[in-house]
């Protein structure tokens, strides 16, 4: 019986570390004086845009959570495994937010972004939101 209560103490402890899930967050910022057009290719996560009156800037808040992944872990697998870009090409601006990686763990791990992007009033654009609301 004791053999039995230590394992399911341990396992308890196991799945909620599993279950918790953390968030980092990371900003972009582009000028958009020269920019005419705004391409949004993202994943998983919801996406909300806003357009702003008198705003001259495109800026995106991502907060990224990661199920299964804890701190320094978190931030890693961010670095190195997601795309997270806004660029200039011409009078285009791009946005571009993916997973490199299919990462999962026993099924219950996975990272999503959650994005506020706010620009311009005015600005053209054309959104694909693969994943989310």
């Amino acid at each position: 019986m004791k053999l039995f209560f230590t394992v399911w103490i341990t396992l308890f402890f196991m799945t909620g570390s599993l279950l918790a899930q953390e968030e980092i967050e990371r900003n972009l910022n582009l000028d958009a004086s020269n920019i005419e057009y705004m391409k949004v290719d993202v994943g998983s996560g919801s996406l909300l845009v806003k357009g702003v009156e008198g705003l001259n800037e495109i800026k995106v808040k991502g907060l990224i959570y990661g199920k299964g992944l804890e701190g320094d872990e978190l931030i890693e697998f961010a670095d190195k495994r997601l795309i997270f870009t806004l660029k200039q090409r011409g009078k285009n601006a791009i946005l571009k937010v993916e997973n490199k990686s299919k990462w999962r763990w026993f099924g219950s791990g996975y990272v999503s972004v959650d994005l506020e992007v706010q620009v311009p009033k005015q600005m053209d654009m054309d959104i694909d939101d693969g994943s989310g609301s």
